[in-house]
């Protein structure tokens, strides 16, 4: 079964931004943005991001990019490259699951894809914690909208 590893942004010359999709045996590359990308896959798994974002945030006091939870896995953004021009994407959304070993400099996933980053280790561990945090929040919140819709 194909799991996504990472999502990262790219620029591509004479067509603008895409993204570079990382599964486990195999890498691809879709020509829209990262938050489009991003949408496309809630929208596949009937998820509202935007109400998701707002509970993570608030609970967890993250001012700027939440971690994502998607329901086949939780997703952290990392600063992978500069941005190009404004609303340009520089940060690429790693699945915490696929995160074998983390350095200063780069991120080495599961399928021993080496992806350079412009981020500490300490900075992106700390990334990662909030991520399980926030995957434990919508557990729970989740389990108990099911309990109230019970009957």
């Amino acid at each position: 079964m194909k799991q996504l590893q990472a999502i990262i942004p790219i620029y591509v010359d004479n067509i603008g931004n895409a993204v570079q999709l990382y599964f486990n045996d195999f890498t691809t590359t879709n020509y829209c943005s990262l938050d489009c990308c991003i949408k496309k896959i809630a929208r596949n798994q009937l998820l509202d991001i935007t109400e998701a974002k707002k509970l993570i945030k608030k609970s967890l006091n993250i001012t700027k990019n939440p971690p994502i939870c998607f329901k086949n896995g939780t997703y952290c953004m990392i600063k992978v490259r500069k941005p190009i021009s404004k609303n340009d994407g520089s940060y690429g959304l790693f699945n915490i699951e696929s995160i074998e070993e983390i350095k200063t400099g780069h991120i080495i996933l599961a399928n021993n894809q080496k992806i350079t980053t412009l981020e500490s280790k300490k900075s992106i561990e700390d990334k990662i914690q909030k991520a399980k945090l926030a995957r434990l929040l919508i557990d729970d919140y989740t389990t108990n909208l099911d309990i109230l819709t019970r009957k």
